[in-house]
């Protein structure tokens, strides 16, 4: 029975005041149907129409389980893997009913200059170190008061590096905020049971040391720290996501320029002033920095091999020969990696981010070289390929067309008494394009380069070579008849 049956069966016993049998003849029905529409007060539900989504709700609910903050795109993208031919807009809807969150008001609360400064990291996928790729984080530092930021790539959240990017954020304010306020991160909180907070034995070392006070947001409220949550969010929305950085060193040079010219020059949203311009009034308030910088890295027991190399971080570094067997320990900076013998550094080397890379410098094989030929021509080999990237390319094309390779590369090198490396290696270069292996070319070319004679500087010895000298021993009985002969007169 339709709807407008079932009111008018309604309206004539409510208005009407007809009996069942009446109302019957006059609906022509029956009277157990009148007196069914009498009773049942309850309109009948509408049927469920069916979705393209209904059999993919399963899967939904597994995928929100996995990665609660997975965006709808990627949701939709998977699903389509699966069969779902649906739109978007359906599956918003479905979403947006089963992720509706309860959202907590709190206060906004503006902080005095100097006073205060958030910290926190954040994952940014990976990139190209070379000829491997590593994972990249950012490092970032807000001041509360100015929202001037200062951020920092690395390749690591270890707790060394985290307080090295410290120490350039401090460089980089040019003074240290009284506090600074971290989420409960591993590096800064040891163990925390409710209001109960330990902090981590070094970075408190660490931030006595600097004079700034570790403050820990309370658990599950980053907002908290919103500062540096939306500075973060800023920075993969305006920097990240403007292009594909070729390398690391790449990516760091930029950063460098967007965070000077764009980042803190531009008019924040909430102070409606540039965070450049309110620095200028919050850094009379900072800390002044200590004269020297905290020594951060952890010393590491360097174990080198028989050919004077030791491995950090899958690379190989070279120490000096001469400390070969003695009890020595490195340390890794962000920027170096330094030996040290007896609390004195007596090596450093830049620190490189590939992988299996070999790290060596000559001059740390120079006590070996003196002794053994093969060493100090295998020391002139690598002179030759520092040169240039292109050194290596020349030095094939030498073994192909020379017998005695190191007399070529021997020569070359003491091209640079004359000329300085950069000047030998663009002749090497030019060289290379012409097919030219012998080293008169690369002497020619610099020679027609530059215009000038070419009058090879007098190799010196050292004292060793010099002590070895010997000469013909010289009569001296003439002057003694000489002497006898003026002694007469």
């Amino acid at each position: 029975m339709d709807k407008d049956k079932k009111g008018f069966i309604r309206y004539l016993k409510n208005t009407e005041n007809m009996s069942i049998s009446a109302i019957a003849r006059r609906v022509n029905a029956d009277r157990k149907t009148v007196r069914k529409a009498l009773t049942d007060s309850k309109e009948e539900k509408p049927k469920k129409r069916s979705s393209k989504l209904d059999p993919y709700k399963g899967a939904i609910d597994h995928i929100i389980a996995d990665n609660p903050n997975i965006t709808n795109v990627l949701i939709l993208e998977k699903l389509k893997q699966e069969g779902y031919s649906g739109g978007r807009s359906i599956l918003g809807e479905y979403l947006h009913k089963i992720r509706k969150k309860t959202t907590e008001a709190f206060n906004h609360i503006e902080v005095l200059p100097g006073s205060e400064a958030q910290v926190d990291w954040a994952n940014c996928g990976s990139i190209s170190c070379g000829e491997y790729n590593r994972k990249l984080y950012v490092f970032c530092m807000v001041l509360s008061y100015s929202r001037y930021m200062y951020i920092s790539f690395t390749t690591s959240m270890d707790s060394d590096t985290f307080m090295g990017c410290h120490i350039k954020a401090f460089r980089f304010f040019g003074g240290i905020p009284k506090s600074l306020l971290y989420d409960n991160l591993k590096s800064v909180v040891s163990f925390r049971h409710g209001n109960e907070i330990i902090f981590n034995e070094r970075f408190s070392d660490f931030a006595t040391y600097y004079g700034f006070r570790i403050k820990a947001c309370n658990v599950r409220r980053g907002n908290e720290k919103g500062k540096v949550e939306r500075a973060i969010r800023y920075i993969k929305g305006n920097f990240l996501i403007r292009k594909n950085y070729e390398n690391f060193e790449a990516l760091k040079e930029e950063a460098s320029l967007w965070l000077r010219k764009t980042a803190n020059e531009r008019l924040h949203s909430v102070t409606r002033k540039k965070p450049a311009d309110m620095l200028t009034d919050e850094k009379p308030f900072l800390l002044i920095p200590p004269n020297t910088d905290y020594d951060y890295p952890s010393p590491q027991p360097l174990k080198a091999r028989k050919n004077c190399l030791f491995t950090f971080d899958t690379n190989n570094y070279s120490m000096p020969a001469e400390y070969y067997n003695k009890a020595l320990c490195f340390k890794a900076y962000i920027e170096k990696i330094t030996i040290v013998y007896e609390n004195k550094i007596i090596a450093k080397h830049r620190r490189c981010y590939d992988k299996y890379q070999i790290i060596k410098n000559p001059a740390h094989y120079a006590a070996l070289n003196t002794h053994k030929k093969k060493a100090h021509q295998n020391e002139s080999v690598d002179r030759f390929k520092s040169l240039c990237p292109e050194a290596e390319t020349y030095l094939k094309g030498l073994m192909e067309n020379h017998i005695n390779v190191h007399y070529h590369i021997n020569r070359i090198l003491s091209l640079e008494q004359t000329f300085d490396k950069t000047a030998v290696a663009g002749a090497l270069c030019h060289a290379l394009s012409f097919n030219a292996f012998h080293w008169e070319f690369i002497k020619n070319i610099l020679i027609n380069m530059h215009k000038i004679e070419y009058n090879p500087k007098p190799i010196s010895a050292d004292r060793k070579a010099l002590m070895d000298i010997r000469v013909k021993e010289v009569d001296l009985s003439l002057y003694d008849s000489i002497i006898t002969r003026e002694n007469d007169k």
